[in-house]
């Protein structure tokens, strides 16, 4: 073999070896560039997870799990009050004017109160939804008098029960509408009066405390009263202004609705007008409408 073709084969077998050796070198920095980007990847967080601003988290064996929201609170879940009117309401007013109600808003409503309050659920109509427990002449201590003899007694499905007997039996109403004070108004102490009328107060509060209490003012006479027994020396309307500034502060301090029902019936000099009521006492027709009118009117649950 000529010298030549020996130096063209040694340079074959060098070059065949370095291109070997370049080849290994260049697997072996791919796999390491491969092995450390796997390792970059496991050891960071993907940017989703990332909130900015937060260092980085070393990794946990367990699986990523979102968190579960936090509840919305309700007031359920507190242990403050229930929300009634008497956090808000004032009442040391009347009740103001509100939208007005249908009838059978008094479907689960009891009225309390004396003759007027009769004619009152014969001529407005309101009887035939409303419950009313009224008696010609009563007054306040005949409803809660010591004396049981003395207690004026109500006829409810064949019993003969008093007030208390009928309001703990019969505990189903919501509303309580009362009006008491004009056959009291000869008595000469207005304090005994409100001690008695607060005592009927309790009795309602007792029977179902969730209910709503309207007391309603003593309603004015005319200019001209008639009838038997009739006594103009207390029966008019300066006493029945005082005993009405009695009954305002009760209901302040008792916490019930006060319902100024004479604005809808008196004149401008405060009477109630000729021809409102037959005596001057009892109202007609049309006057017991213009009630029912004002109290569906005054609702403090529709204010």
């Amino acid at each position: 073999m000529s010298y030549n073709k020996r130096e063209n084969k040694k340079n074959t077998v060098v070059s065949t070896v370095v291109a070997v050796v370049l080849l290994i070198v260049i697997v072996v920095l791919i796999f390491l560039l491969v092995k450390r980007q796997d390792k970059n990847n496991t050891a960071q967080p993907t940017a989703s997870a990332q909130s900015p601003g937060t260092p980085t988290a070393e990794p946990t064996p367990s699986p990523t799990v979102s968190p579960t929201p936090e509840p919305t609170p309700t007031t359920s879940d507190f242990a403050s009050p229930s929300p009634t009117p008497q956090s808000a309401y004032d009442y040391s007013n009347p009740v103001p004017q509100s939208e007005p109600v249908e009838l059978e808003f008094f479907e689960d409503a009891i009225f309390i109160g004396d003759s007027r309050m009769e004619d009152f659920a014969a001529f407005s109509g309101l009887a035939k939804y409303a419950t009313f427990y009224t008696h010609i002449g009563v007054t306040v201590n005949h409803l809660i008098s010591e004396n049981e003899s003395e207690v004026i007694r109500f006829r409810v499905n064949g019993e003969s029960l008093t007030l208390e007997e009928t309001l703990r039996k019969y505990n189903d109403f919501s509303k309580v509408y009362i009006m008491l004070g004009y056959n009291e108004l000869g008595w000469p102490y207005p304090e005994e009066f409100i001690k008695y009328y607060v005592k009927v107060l309790d009795i309602i509060k007792e029977a179902n405390p969730a209910s709503e209490i309207y007391v309603e003012c003593v309603i004015p006479v005319a200019r001209t009263i008639t009838g038997s027994g009739v006594d103009p020396e207390t029966e008019n309307n300066e006493n029945i202004a005082r005993f009405n500034r009695y009954i305002r502060e009760m209901c302040k301090e008792q916490k019930v609705y006060f319902l100024n029902v004479q604005e809808a019936l008196v004149d401008s000099e405060g009477y109630l007008p000729d021809g409102a009521a037959s005596d001057g006492i009892h109202m007609k027709k049309e006057y017991c409408i213009k009630w029912l009118d004002y109290i569906k009117c005054h609702v403090v649950s529709n204010q």
